[in-house]
Order: C-alpha cells, then structure tokens, then sequence
C-alpha cells in the first residue's frame, strides 16, 4: 500500500483538537455514559466507581454515569441517585 493510501492512525481527524461549547477537548474522543450498577446504600457512588473513571481518564471526554434524578427514577438496582441530602462517597473497596 502506497504511502500517500495510508494514513497513520495518530494523523486522524479523531485525534485533533475540538472545541464543544467553548470547553476544548485534545481530541474528539467520547466514552459514553455506562450505569455501572456499583452504588451502595442510600444511592450513593462507591470508592470503585472513581477508580473506573479514574483509569478511563485518558480516553477523553467522558459524559456523567447515568443518575436517579428522584427515588422514582431508578431505572436499574444499584446505580446512583441525586434525590438524598446525603451523597457521600460510598465505603469500601
């Protein structure tokens, strides 16, 4: 395959800078939000769940885990709510 033909994966567009709505992304990369299923009780996040993201965090921009917005909106067993006065960070490993 000739030289002009290829193209070196890091020369791609998807690797190039993008400003979304004045916020400026290295790339155009986006990992989409995953409901983990990890929360604990009283709906809050666990200590796993920030080591997830933390080791997602090069991949790019990472839209927000998906979130209760109420107690009736808990579309699936252990995932995070946003409805408690109390969110914190949930215990263990």
């Amino acid at each position: 395959m000739s030289a002009r033909r290829s193209t070196a994966l890091h020369d791609t567009a998807v690797f190039s800078p993008y400003t979304l709505a004045g916020l400026e992304l290295r790339d155009r990369l986006v990992m989409v939000p995953m409901t983990r299923n990890r929360a604990v009780e009283r709906r809050c996040a666990h200590r796993c769940m920030v080591t997830y993201y933390a080791q997602c965090a090069g991949a790019g921009l990472i839209m927000a885990e998906g979130t209760q917005p109420s107690a009736a909106g808990q579309g699936y067993p252990n995932t995070p709510g946003m409805h408690t006065r109390s969110r914190p960070l949930g215990g263990g490993g």
